[in-house]
């Protein structure tokens, strides 16, 4: 039992040696193996279909898991939208605030030492 161990640790390649090919053969002449080429990126159509199919799965396997899941990525959209809309409104309270000051100030008078130039806003 112990020849066959040593047969099987013989056999098998270091980590290194997985990793970067064996050098020892590549001098032999027979070539390193060849890293594969990345894959492109998904378009944002590709990659929508493949969480689309992700998420199917997770429901066939556990449907309670994937209740889950939908819960927390719409209570995501919502927080999402309400922050936005809570921004549209402190942006329009800021234009009606700003508006409200420059009406309610009375027109600068020529006699106010500022040499009858109105103050930049």
């Amino acid at each position: 039992m112990s020849d066959e161990r040593k047969k099987n640790k013989a056999t098998k390649k270091s980590l290194l040696s997985r990793l970067f090919g064996d050098r020892k053969n590549a001098k032999n002449g027979q070539a390193a193996k060849v890293p594969k080429a990345k894959a492109k990126p998904l378009t944002p159509l590709q990659r929508s279909i493949a969480e689309i199919r992700q998420m199917k799965k997770i429901g066939d396997r556990d449907p309670e898991r994937l209740a889950q899941l939908l819960v927390a990525m719409l209570g995501q959209e919502r927080a999402k939208e309400e922050e936005a809309k809570r921004r549209l409104d402190k942006q329009v309270w800021d234009i009606i605030h700003r508006s409200e000051q420059k009406d309610g100030e009375p027109p600068p008078e020529e006699g106010d030492g500022s040499g009858g130039a109105s103050a930049p806003t």
